[in-house]
């Protein structure tokens, strides 16, 4: 399964994500080894942390992108 996992990666890497989606992260289920993760979401997949399996079910809902903290100008 491992070549089926690396073209995986490859059509992932190549299939970007829309930017609201870009940091957003799920928690799984993997169906291989049974780890629960959290990791990025895609919609082609989710990879298990574990194992590296995309043998996976999502566990939960999408977490959303945390904001990013604003830093403040200094007025002149």
């Amino acid at each position: 399964m491992e070549d089926c996992w690396e073209d995986m990666d490859k059509e992932i890497s190549q299939t970007p994500m829309p930017s609201e989606y870009q940091d957003a992260t799920v928690k799984i289920i993997c169906n291989d080894c049974q780890s629960h993760c959290t990791v990025p979401f895609h919609v082609l997949g989710m990879k298990c942390s574990n194992c590296g399996s995309y043998n996976t079910a999502q566990d939960g809902g999408l977490e959303p992108r945390q904001p990013q903290p604003q830093q403040q100008q200094q007025s002149p």
